[in-house]
Parts: structure tokens; sequence; C-alpha cells
């Protein structure tokens, strides 16, 4: 009996919540390597706000794998911290421009708006499985909360998705 009770009182005490928490670089680090693999159910649990990796469709899901980054340097207040990273991805606002530009010479074709989504399909899957020809590198700082969350807002989703959120909205003012 007495090593039953010692058995469940060593498995009681290993089993504690005073495990070490990982540091906010170290929370940063992993969110982006779940990024770089892929693994968005993951990543996206380590995430504080509106941006949703749920929304990214299946097939373009492997373009982050081009991501690479350097922590620069991590500031801890309170209950907040901050991380200053480097990012170099993928220029998705360039590869938009692209799509549309070649996706414009379909306008004049008679063909119904399903096939024109369907070019226009192909075109992107096109451009993103050819090498990138221009990365964009940015230096971010992201805040972290909440047991070193990842504080997602619009800065956050437009540095991961290489500009194409300053894309979209160029065109959003452009068509007003």
């Amino acid at each position: 009996m007495r090593k039953l009770v010692l058995l469940l009182l060593l498995a009681f005490v290993g089993c504690s919540d005073d495990a070490e928490q990982n540091s906010p670089s170290e929370t940063m680090s992993i969110f982006l390597e779940y990024m770089t693999t892929a693994q968005f159910t993951e990543a996206q649990a380590m995430l504080i706000g509106d941006f949703s990796l749920y929304e990214i469709e299946e097939e373009y899901r492997g373009v982050f794998s081009e991501l690479t980054y350097e922590i620069i340097s991590e500031t801890i207040d309170d209950e907040s911290a901050y991380v200053e990273l480097a990012l170099d991805t993928i220029d998705f606002a360039a590869v938009m421009e692209e799509v549309m530009s070649n996706a414009f010479s379909l306008v004049f074709l008679d063909i119904s708006a399903e096939e024109f989504a369907r070019e226009v399909e192909t075109l992107l899957q096109n451009v993103l499985e050819s090498p990138p020809t221009t990365t964009i590198n940015a230096t971010i700082e992201l805040q972290l909360h909440e047991e070193w969350r990842i504080v997602a807002n619009s800065y956050f989703a437009d540095a991961i998705t290489g500009g194409l959120l300053s894309f979209a909205e160029s065109i959003s003012e452009w068509l007003e």
C-alpha cells in the first residue's frame, strides 16, 4: 500500500502545471515552424485575435514553406512580451499582380464566369508552383499575451502573408 501511495504521489507531482513555460522567442519559433510545415491547427492555437489560418485555402498552404525568419530580440513587460523578428517570404503582392495581369487578357475571351474562374485559378497555381522570383524582407515586432500567445492583428497578417493584405487594400481603394 505504501508503494502505491508513493507511486500516485510521484505521478501527481510529475503532472503538475509547474513545468517550465517556453520563452516568447521560443513560442514564436514554434509558431513559425508550424507555419512552414503547414501545421495550421497547431499554429492557430497559438494566436489571439481575428486572423484565422483556417481561411487559407488548402492548396495554398504549402507556400509558407518558403518562409524564413530570424529572432532579433525579445522584451518581457509584466503580462506582455514583444518579439522582434526578421521575416523573408514570397512577395504575394507580386504574385497576385502577375496573376491579375495575366487574367486581364482573359476578360476579352468569350468564356463563362465559371471558365474564367478556373483559368484564373490555373494561373495562380502556375505562379505559386514556380520558384519565387521576388521576396519580401520585413522586420516586425509582434506582441504576445496570455501564456505567450501571439496577438494576431492586420499588421501581423500582412507580414506573414507577404504583403497580401496591403495588396488587397490597394486594389479595394483603386476600385472605389
